[in-house]
């Protein structure tokens, strides 16, 4: 789990965060008309408060409905990247990309050594 400094020198204000899934999620089918089932590896949220905060909540099962049946199957959420002082409108320009995985430090390692081989 994700611990926060106790002497912390920061005023936390908004900011947006990348989770890295430790495996991908394989979602369930809802819609029987589904071309695909959706399969995830990040998630990609905002905070208005402090980002440890936030993130630890998902950690726990107590945040978005994705990270929450996420961490019921056993996947661990690892933070990835934090944008400090992002806004809701970053978040969405984020998102709005479909690339998380290129903003993820740990996929792009992963991309990296792959093409050392």
């Amino acid at each position: 789990m994700l611990t926060r400094f106790e002497h912390c020198p920061f005023i936390f204000t908004m900011s947006c965060y990348l989770l890295h899934f430790s495996k991908p999620y394989t979602g369930k089918r809802r819609n029987p008309n589904a071309k695909r089932v959706q399969i995830v590896s990040h998630y990609l949220g905002y905070a208005r408060r402090d980002p440890y905060e936030r993130i630890a909540e998902h950690q726990s099962g107590r945040g978005a409905r994705l990270t929450q049946v996420a961490v019921q199957n056993g996947i661990e959420l690892i933070p990835a990247q934090i944008w400090m002082s992002g806004t809701r409108k970053d978040e969405r320009k984020l998102k709005n990309r479909k690339n998380a995985a290129q903003l993820c430090p740990f996929c792009q390692d992963a991309i990296r050594n792959e093409h050392k081989k």
